[in-house]
């Protein structure tokens, strides 16, 4: 908004440049009709022309102005888009690292429980497989197997 401002103000500067610096020209190199207009201002043709020398480097002054402020404004305006572009662009990657991070630690940590998950039911078979079972018809002391050693029948 503000670039659109001087833009517009800079467009100002440069049409009024436009129109005095031919005014002075024109004053400089003595026009009937500019001389005649300006006589009846200033009675001296030198103050006619020191004045319309004065005009003219102003209105090229204001030219120059106008034109390198313009340019300015649509490189800096240019430059300000390409601040946010950038910006808005780095946002978004920073945002997907993120979600990749979390992802991928997600991802570990369920690997993770997985291990811990395994291991506590290797230990739990390993601890039920070494205490020691007794039949449940006859008492005896059995082994790993499923059926007694002493009645034969299954354990189920």
């Amino acid at each position: 908004m503000i670039f659109m401002h001087r833009t517009k103000l800079s467009t100002y500067y440069l049409i009024l440049g436009l129109l005095l610096f031919p005014l002075g020209l024109l004053m400089l190199f003595g026009q009937p009709l500019i001389l005649d207009f300006m006589t009846n201002i200033m009675p001296s043709t030198q103050t006619i022309e020191i004045f319309g020398l004065i005009i003219m480097f102003l209105g090229e002054g204001l030219i120059c102005y106008g034109i390198v402020t313009t340019i300015f404004n649509r490189v800096a305006a240019s430059a300000e888009l390409n601040r946010q572009v950038l910006f808005r662009d780095v946002a978004r990657n920073t945002q997907e690292q993120i979600v990749g991070v979390s992802r991928n630690m997600e991802a570990q940590i369920a690997g993770l429980n997985a291990k811990l998950d395994q291991i506590y039911q290797t230990n739990a078979s390993a601890r039920l497989a070494e205490l020691e079972v007794n039949c449940r018809f006859c008492g005896t002391k059995m082994g790993q197997g499923r059926f007694c050693s002493s009645c034969g029948k299954a354990q189920n």
